[in-house]
């Protein structure tokens, strides 16, 4: 399939990604609005072209951690990995690197050493 790279921002997918404050130590809770768009810049570089990422916190327990949508439409998993697969990007993939960077911006936000992967 052809395509025209950068896709328009209403064609691309979002990855919505919440972080459980947890994550960032005891003071988490304070932290993770500081985080999140820390985390959002950092991710930014990632598939740029057809991905949008969005970094907020998880303040809901019974939200997933990770949601993909178009234009504001929920995708379902599957629905995700098709449109992923158009431009050659392996859903799960996408979501070990995406947890791997995400630890790894954890790191470098609390001033620990960051692991090479």
């Amino acid at each position: 399939m052809d395509h025209n790279f950068p896709l328009a921002e209403e064609k691309k997918l979002t990855v919505i990604f919440r972080v459980e404050s947890g994550c960032l130590g005891p003071q988490g809770a304070t932290e993770v609005l500081r985080f999140c768009p820390f985390a959002q810049q950092g991710m930014g570089p990632v598939e740029p072209d057809c991905i949008n990422w969005k970094v907020i916190p998880r303040t809901n327990k019974t939200d997933p951690e990770i949601e993909f949508t178009i234009g504001g439409k929920l995708l379902t998993d599957s629905m995700a990995e098709r449109y992923l697969g158009m431009f050659g990007i392996c859903k799960d993939s996408l979501e070990m690197n995406m947890l791997d960077e995400i630890t790894n911006l954890i790191d470098l936000f609390m001033g620990r050493p960051v692991r090479l992967n």
